[in-house]
């Protein structure tokens, strides 16, 4: 299935928005999803100072949402080798910005970052989640857990990860979500 285009993400936040709150829109709120609608349909925005903002924040979301689907991954604010680009680190900033003060963000734009598949709000436990998720394909295609002495090198990966969650699970420091999701994972390996 093909990723949505920004102005159907904007239209699937603008439903959700009205469902939520009706006819009760303030100026503001206005602002931000005539802003947000610009942008995704590749208008020019104006530049009045009084709309700048808003129209920064679509600006900044698309090309956030654009950066992942083109790298395969969310921006990086440092490397560890290598350098980054100023766009990169300049996306990974305003992400951490968003993630860190949601309060500052107006109802459209909290449900436009909602239903963005390039933007998680706590992404260390959305890749937490998405590991899990290819250890159960695995499962589901090989009726076994990934081992560690194979030469496949994502089962590798997989069966170092599964193995570490399993020695956290052992020493009390995994949390209750996600023990109680390997417990699942591991009840469904003794299935097959």
């Amino acid at each position: 299935m093909p990723e949505p285009t920004p102005l159907e993400l904007h239209h699937h936040a603008l439903n959700l928005l009205g469902a939520q709150c009706g006819a009760h829109a303030d100026a503001a709120l206005a602002l931000d999803t005539l802003a947000g609608e610009t942008v995704a349909d590749g208008k020019p925005s104006p530049d009045t100072h009084g709309e700048r903002l808003a129209y920064r924040w679509a600006r900044e979301l698309l090309a956030f949402e654009n950066f992942v689907t083109e790298h395969g991954r969310t921006p990086r604010e440092s490397a560890y080798a290598g350098t980054i680009s100023r766009l990169e680190r300049r996306l990974a900033g305003w992400a951490r910005y968003q993630r860190r003060f949601p309060g500052r963000l107006s109802r459209f734009q909290f449900l436009r970052l909602e239903v963005s598949p390039s933007f998680r709000w706590d992404p260390q436990e959305a890749m937490w989640f998405d590991t899990l998720a290819e250890c159960n394909q695995f499962l589901g295609a090989t009726a076994r857990l990934p081992r560690l002495h194979q030469a496949n090198p994502t089962e590798k990966r997989l069966a170092r990860w599964l193995s570490r969650q399993l020695r956290y699970r052992r020493s009390g420091t995994l949390s209750q979500t996600r023990a109680a999701a390997i417990d699942l994972l591991l009840q469904s390996s003794q299935k097959n």
